[in-house]
């Protein structure tokens, strides 16, 4: 199973609530070696409607790789108990949840939570990524500091 730590937004990652926003997520191995992260600067919008986003981005991305059994994490409790069907949704995030809740049918999908200190990695993308227009992809950790470096 890969182990993947999702890493979306927290408060230091929007500017205001409702205001910019951006997430981040990162897929990891077993050893915790990066294999792949993503973030995009996705505008004005408010910080639960970004951590859904984060989740959906990633979940579609694992779908689109073939990753077909795979553990997701996430901070906001919040999510992890409507993703799990324990809470019910706000209209505003029907249609992300409705997508991933048909992806979870596809693939194998744990999905739990924990603290904010297991996601730094995810915030620190979120934080790359609100200072771009548009999506930022790594592969490695190398790239990561590269794209700091040149901030």
């Amino acid at each position: 199973m890969e182990r993947r730590v999702s890493n979306k937004m927290g408060e230091d990652d929007t500017v205001g609530n409702p205001g910019i926003g951006a997430y981040g997520f990162c897929l990891r191995n077993e050893e915790g070696d990066l294999l792949y992260g993503q973030g995009e600067n996705i505008g004005h919008t408010t910080n639960i409607i970004v951590e859904m986003r984060a989740i959906h981005e990633e979940v579609r991305y694992y779908w689109e790789h073939n990753i077909r059994k795979l553990e997701v994490e996430s901070d906001s409790l919040l999510l992890v108990k409507v993703i799990n069907n324990v809470w019910k949704v706000s209209w505003e995030m029907v249609e992300l949840l409705e997508d991933i809740q048909g992806l979870k049918e596809k693939i194998e999908i744990q999905v739990k939570h924990n603290f904010r200190e297991g996601n730094l990695l995810g915030d620190f993308i979120a934080n790359l990524a609100m200072d771009t227009n548009g999506e930022i992809i790594f592969n490695s950790f190398h790239q990561i500091q590269s794209k700091e470096e040149k901030s």
